[in-house]
């Protein structure tokens, strides 16, 4: 036998014992597969806590409150619609002070990381006497998965929301 073939031998050998399973290499692996196990615990807990939160919070607060719903002629109703024919109230603001009416847009992070967590409440207000027509509040959660953020889930409250604006601005049926 050479000395090159023992070199190999040798270089086998070492490489099978690296790939071995001696008690420390198990160990470390089991440590590993645990902390991986431990994080895929960790993040439904995450989400479903944040989730309960979302629900109370949301029943306290959330929803849609319709406080007066206006009619409108079909010119002055067409005024407010979008490129695509949808009624869309413009936001306040310097290119919007002569709209009759506008909206206001407010979210408010509770949490902003992973997972994030916000409420988002839209209101409807007539510019003339600045009175409040309609509110929806939101709560939502989105994320806190794991492996991370590839792959991300979300909950809002309440369900099936309702149109603000149009629950709001209806078309008259007759020409005023």
């Amino acid at each position: 036998m050479s000395k090159r073939d023992t070199a190999m031998d040798y270089g086998r050998r070492h490489r099978l014992n690296v790939l071995g399973t001696s008690p420390i290499k198990i160990l470390a692996m089991a440590m590993v597969i645990m902390a991986f196990a431990g994080c895929a615990g960790y993040a439904p807990g995450r989400q479903s806590y944040w989730d309960e939160k979302v629900k109370e919070i949301c029943e306290k607060d959330g929803g849609t409150r319709i406080f007066e719903v206006v009619d409108l002629p079909k010119q002055q109703y067409d005024v407010l619609r979008d490129k695509f024919g949808e009624l869309n109230i413009p936001p306040d603001g310097p290119n919007t002070r002569e709209a009759p009416y506008y909206r206001k847009d407010e979210f408010i992070y509770f949490r902003d990381g992973n997972p994030s967590v916000w409420r988002y409440e839209l209101v409807v207000i007539r510019r003339s006497d600045q009175k409040i027509l309609g509110r929806r509040v939101v709560y939502s959660r989105v994320g806190g998965d794991f492996p991370g953020p590839a792959h991300t889930s979300s909950f809002s409250c309440p369900e099936g929301q309702v149109n603000l604006f149009t629950a709001v601005i209806k078309q008259s049926r007759e020409e005023k």
